[in-house]
């Protein structure tokens, strides 16, 4: 399982590379326009719109290619607030400076155009030493599957979510999920501390929810 993660990651991370950028897909027998292959490197289809926000340091695939261990962060879905794509990249800036931990990425996506300060957020830590080179942001259509085939922790944030679909899409493909305790995934991930499903821990999981009461 190590080994295949390993192999996604480096097969992820060398898709998600700007030189790439105007890269032409060659299909029945003619070279199309401008970004269609990368575009379809990425996503899977030449027609889908998305940028990329800051960007992952080569060293980390040189790090990989050498056997290395690198963690990786992943989230997806919506760009709302629902989803809490804000929550998830603050908790990765909280545990970096924390632990000084110096190995790990975070690679997120969604459509942000309702998340302006989450686009934000990233750019500014993208310029912070301590960030630079290690998250990157997929503003647009997200490949779901292939970030929960190369990650090893699903940073999934909602706020709320009356059944969610994405952790068990993370549990699938072998990616760990990191969840907060609302209701649609309270009742499918167990954490070490669910003392009522110790033999079903499958990720991890907070002790609140976001709307929880003021005592808490």
């Amino acid at each position: 399982v190590r080994e295949v993660k390993r192999q996604n990651k480096l097969s992820l991370l060398k898709r998600l590379n700007n030189d790439f950028m105007g890269s032409q897909l060659f299909s029945d027998g003619k070279w199309l326009e401008e970004g269609t292959g990368f575009s379809a490197a990425v996503t899977g289809n030449t027609g889908r719109q998305f940028k990329l926000i800051g960007g992952i340091d080569p060293k980390y695939i040189q790090m990989l290619e050498k056997g290395e261990d690198v963690p990786m962060f992943v989230s997806w879905g919506r760009g709302n607030f629902q989803k809490g794509m804000d929550t998830g990249l603050e908790a990765f800036e909280k545990f970096v400076r924390k632990t000084k931990n110096t190995n790990s990425i975070y690679i997120f996506g969604g459509d942000m155009k309702n998340l302006p300060e989450v686009v934000k957020l990233t750019k500014e830590l993208t310029q912070d030493p301590l960030f630079k080179g290690r998250i990157l942001l997929l503003d647009g259509w997200t490949p779901g599957g292939s970030f929960a085939a190369a990650g090893d922790y699903a940073s999934l944030c909602s706020r709320f979510a009356p059944c969610e679909l994405t952790d068990l899409e993370a549990m699938k493909k072998g990616c760990v999920p990191i969840v907060p305790k609302v209701q649609g995934m309270d009742q499918k991930v167990f954490g070490p501390a669910d003392a009522e499903h110790s033999k079903d821990v499958n990720g991890y999981k907070g002790k609140h929810e976001y709307y929880m009461t003021e005592a808490d």
